[in-house]
């Protein structure tokens, strides 16, 4: 049985997180996601209303949108 941990990897904004999560994601083969990778796929409506959260800096949950 192989489990997938799953990490969050938090900071200040150009802290690292991305290359940090990026770097363990490769060191345990766990996929990496991200807020950008995850709107990607998201239908086009939600990812906009999600971008006008972080283009202001402001935290977006899911029941947000």
């Amino acid at each position: 049985l192989f489990v997938v941990p799953q990490i969050c990897v938090v900071g200040p904004p150009v802290s690292g997180k991305w290359c940090v999560s990026s770097k363990i994601s490769s060191n345990v083969r766990a996929p990496h996601l991200s807020p950008e990778t995850i709107l990607a796929d998201a239908p086009k409506e939600l990812s906009m209303e999600a971008t006008r959260y972080t283009s202001k800096g402001e935290v977006c949950s899911l029941s947000d949108l």
